[in-house]
């Protein structure tokens, strides 16, 4: 649902209305494409698990590795007026302990290997 408030032409009166409006097939797509464009949509005034969060957004969702992760952030914080950096570690453990933001690792060959023998 979405509610506007058009201006009557004539009288000029203000005129609320809700009107139903469809939501995109897929959201995920959209803030990719949309969301994700617009100068505000990821600051360095913003929590760094707030900004690894929005890179997965801007990215469709897809798996990054943790260096591009790091990548991306450090271009994030990268700023004239303070320098803000994460260590890798520091990253990775944070990422690891994540219990707000559904954050997961993707097991890897590596990993499955490590289980059974």
């Amino acid at each position: 649902m979405e509610r506007s408030t058009p201006i009557e032409t004539g009288n000029g009166k203000v005129v609320f209305e809700t009107r139903r409006v469809v939501y995109g097939d897929d959201p995920l797509a959209l803030i990719r494409d949309c969301c994700s464009q617009a100068s505000d949509f990821i600051t360095p005034n913003l929590p760094v698990m707030e900004i690894v969060f929005r890179i997965f957004l801007a990215n469709g969702n897809e798996p990054l590795t943790l260096e591009e992760i790091e990548e991306r952030l450090e271009e994030k914080l990268a700023v004239a007026d303070r320098l803000r950096t994460v260590p890798l570690e520091t990253l990775q453990r944070m990422l690891d302990n994540d219990g707000y933001y559904g954050l997961r690792r993707l097991p890897t060959s590596a990993d499955e290997n490590l289980g059974t023998h």
